[in-house]
């Protein structure tokens, strides 16, 4: 009964019926205590708590890598509506930019301003004839 430690023991009429024996922790075996590790690990040498920490450093940084993606995607859509909608404001704008030309170039519009400006109809035109030289060198 080595590293057993009898919790309790009793007896009826001189006889003992039950003895109780849990394991004691604190005795200290002969073996060495080891972590978690393979027949395979304990056979070849190899302490994987190095390796452990490698996986558990690489998960981290592969996390905060995702989340850094997935933040610049976020930002990079909501820049994206942004432009977007500015590009809707700029097309309305231009279209009325184009009403306001067209309107002013209006045949009305025109003879409207002639008047108002007080330019006068001529009342003979004439062309210079091709063969003249008007501007000599």
């Amino acid at each position: 009964m080595r590293n057993l430690l009898i919790v309790d023991s009793f007896s009826v009429e001189n006889t003992p019926v039950i003895t109780l024996a849990l394991p004691f922790p604190f005795i200290r075996t002969s073996r060495r205590r080891r972590g978690r590790t393979s027949v395979l690990q304990r056979a070849r040498g190899i302490d994987a708590r190095p390796w452990n920490v490698f996986v558990v450093v690489a998960l981290v940084a592969c996390t905060l890598g995702y989340l850094a993606l997935v933040n610049s995607n976020a930002t990079a859509g909501y820049e994206l509506h942004d432009l977007e909608s500015r590009a809707a404001e700029l097309q309305d704008e231009t279209r009325q930019l184009e009403i306001t030309t067209i309107s002013m170039q209006s045949e009305e519009r025109v003879a409207s301003r002639i008047v108002d400006m007080g330019y006068v109809d001529v009342a003979q035109v004439r062309y210079l004839a091709q063969d003249r030289v008007v501007a000599r060198r």
